[in-house]
């Protein structure tokens, strides 16, 4: 009599190792291991998690985290917040996240190509130990990336501490920072900051941004052809600057050229100290700045 009084129900139910799922719940995690079947249905709220199972599911929870390991699987799994993350899968199954990262490690599809999240095209490089990353917006973290690392994000900042062979990151608003590639590399940003750092023997380089200044450091004597150019708009500061470690062409453009959107005015430099690595850089209305020695 009178008071409130709530409860947590949990349901453990053991099943032939063959078996169909349907799931239909107000909230609540699932976890199934060892099944091999049809698992059909959505929770409004809880974890998914999936482990060494065969066969096809079309699963979809409205809050939590869907993990997927040690198994064979077609179709999808859908999240609308929470992180997603595919380790040593084979199949067409496909995961995805409305709020948080999709990773995958280790998967690989039917036909043999390595497995990606979408927004993340297909790539030669890639390999399944690749780290691969993509989220509808936050930011992406990545310490450690011996096999490379392919990632985007709609929205929020990018950071790589260490990565070899390759490091591809794209963000559609937020700074990208690579502290170590020993590879080559290419990051897209349509607003922010870049800052990369080369190691080793490096390689190729492409950095764009849409509004921000780039810095790329490479070591004492790396070889590289420089093409470089600044744009900006009639409503900058305009006083944008190129940095580089050895004498470039420079020209600036005299003339407004509205070919974009807003007016604006360029100012593009090249040059080569041996030539080895392509690097190209773009930005809008920021500084260039390459930096020798670090």
């Amino acid at each position: 009599p009178g008071g409130s009084h709530s409860s947590t129900i949990r349901f453990d139910v053991r099943v032939p190792s063959q078996f169909n799922i349907e799931l239909d719940s107000m909230g609540g995690s699932l976890s199934i291991d060892g099944v091999e079947g049809e698992f059909r249905g959505k929770t409004m709220g809880g974890p998914l998690t999936l482990h060494d199972v065969r066969g096809e599911a079309r699963l979809t929870t409205m809050g939590g985290e869907i993990r997927l390991t040690d198994s064979e699987l077609e179709g999808s799994l859908k999240t609308m917040g929470g992180e997603v993350l595919f380790e040593n899968v084979i199949g067409d199954v496909k995961g995805s996240s409305m709020g948080g990262n999709v990773r995958y490690k280790n998967v690989q599809r039917r036909d043999g190509d390595i497995g990606s999240p979408d927004r993340l095209s297909d790539m030669d490089e890639t390999t399944t130990d690749t780290v691969q990353i993509s989220t509808m917006g936050g930011a992406i973290e990545v310490e450690d990336a011996p096999e490379g690392a392919s990632l985007h994000t709609m929205g929020g900042e990018i950071l790589v501490t260490d990565a070899r062979r390759f490091v591809r990151a794209k963000t559609m608003g937020g700074d990208i920072r690579i502290e170590s590639v020993d590879g080559w590399v290419k990051a897209t940003t349509m607003a922010g900051d870049v800052e990369v750092t080369v190691t080793g023997s490096g390689g190729d380089v492409e950095l764009i941004s849409m509004s921000g200044d780039i810095t790329l450091h490479v070591p004492s004597g790396f070889s590289m052809e420089l093409e470089l150019e600044i744009a900006y708009t009639r409503n900058s500061r305009q006083d944008y600057r190129i940095e580089a470690p050895f004498e470039l062409e420079e020209l600036r453009t005299r003339e407004w050229d509205y070919d974009h959107g807003s007016p604006r005015k360029f100012i593009r430099s090249s040059g080569s100290n041996g030539g080895a690595n392509h690097v190209k850089i773009e930005t809008v209305n920021g500084n260039i700045t390459i930096v020798e020695g670090r």
